[in-house]
């Protein structure tokens, strides 16, 4: 999401997709489409998972996701709507 601010780019989040994107400039005014998990694109893919008994998921590039992941991500706590509701006002909006 850095990069979204830095380009004063607005991030869009497509429902029927379940994931967030924007787009913005480069210097040489090259565009670049950019795609990203974040923790509602997660929560649902995670909620999913679930439903097919799948416990265990792995991150990529730990440091750089949405923080509020871990308020889900943990294994002593079952994922469920209460739990997404405060990652849902932050995350749309």
């Amino acid at each position: 999401m850095d990069l979204a601010r830095a380009a004063d780019a607005q991030p869009i989040f497509e429902e029927q997709l379940e994931n967030g994107h924007f787009a913005y400039k480069d210097g040489a005014g090259q565009t670049h489409d950019v795609w990203f998990q974040d923790a509602l694109a997660t929560w649902n893919q995670v909620a999913n998972l679930q439903k097919r008994q799948l416990t265990r998921i792995g991150l990529w590039r730990l440091g750089t996701e949405d923080e509020t992941l871990w308020s889900f991500l943990d294994d002593t706590k079952e994922t469920s709507p209460n739990v997404l509701a405060s990652v849902r006002r932050e995350s749309v909006g």
